[in-house]
Order: structure tokens, then C-alpha cells, then sequence
């Protein structure tokens, strides 16, 4: 049986995705400003999981900084 992926994880990953490479950054300079790693950048945007759920807040400040 798969396990299906919440539409508003897989949503997010793909906005993660776009604005990131709008930006021109790498998903090793994103994970670098976010303060996280490279792996979780990469599964955010690929298919919109995410370890903890507080890690949007950080998001905002990269965005800020960027």
C-alpha cells in the first residue's frame, strides 16, 4: 500500500521549489540560510514532506534575508 502525500505538503514543496529557483539559489544555499540541510531541502521540494512543522517559520526569515 503507498502512502498518500497531504495536497497542502505536496503544494508547499512545489512553491518551496519555484521561489527557490527564482531566486537562483541552489538547494545547498537555501539549506545554508535556512539553517537546515541539504536532504531536507530536496524532500521538500520534491515531494513536499517536511520533517517538523514549525520549519515554515523559518522559511519567512530566508526570504526576508534573500
Amino acid at each position: 500500500m503507498t502512502a498518500r502525500r497531504s495536497p497542502t505538503l505536496v503544494t508547499l514543496g512545489r512553491l518551496v521549489r519555484a521561489h527557490r529557483e527564482a531566486a537562483g539559489l541552489t538547494q545547498k544555499e537555501l539549506a545554508s540560510r535556512l539553517g537546515y540541510t541539504n536532504g531536507w531541502v530536496s524532500n521538500v521540494g520534491a515531494n513536499g514532506t517536511a520533517e517538523h512543522p514549525c520549519q515554515g517559520k523559518s522559511t519567512d526569515g530566508a526570504r526576508r534575508a534573500g
